[in-house]
């Protein structure tokens, strides 16, 4: 028990001082997003796409378009489309649905609760 208390200790000394000092640009953080466009849903997709052809296929497809989709200044979702092996399993809109903000932000709260709910409860 002392050991756990002096890790936990030293854990939160050292996560107050990185948030002491953070300083949150909202306006960068939306240009960025808007810069990469639908490849910040590029992790939620592969998961959803590893369901449906294996991780380590998912892996390679989204690893392979998401780097052609950086070089050529391109759309991430139709360059995905594109691939034959994820046109099979999955629609535009399907993964429309899954690279969504309002999807990922608004399962913000519910994952806290319930990572809290677990914790405490």
């Amino acid at each position: 028990m002392p050991e756990i208390h002096q890790y936990v200790d030293r854990q939160l000394t050292s996560l107050i001082a990185m948030l002491d000092g953070l300083v949150v640009n909202v306006d960068k953080m939306q240009e960025n997003v808007a810069r990469l466009g639908d490849l910040v849903y590029a992790e939620d997709i592969m998961m959803f796409l590893a369901d449906r052809l294996g991780k380590q296929t998912a892996h390679e497809i989204l690893f392979e378009v998401a780097q052609r989709s950086i070089d050529q200044q391109t759309d991430f979702l139709t360059d995905l489309m594109a691939n034959a092996a994820v046109t099979k399993v999955t629609s535009l809109s399907e993964l429309k649905t899954v690279a969504s903000f309002e999807k990922t932000t608004v399962a913000i709260p519910t994952l806290i609760a319930h990572v809290l709910e677990k914790e405490v409860g």
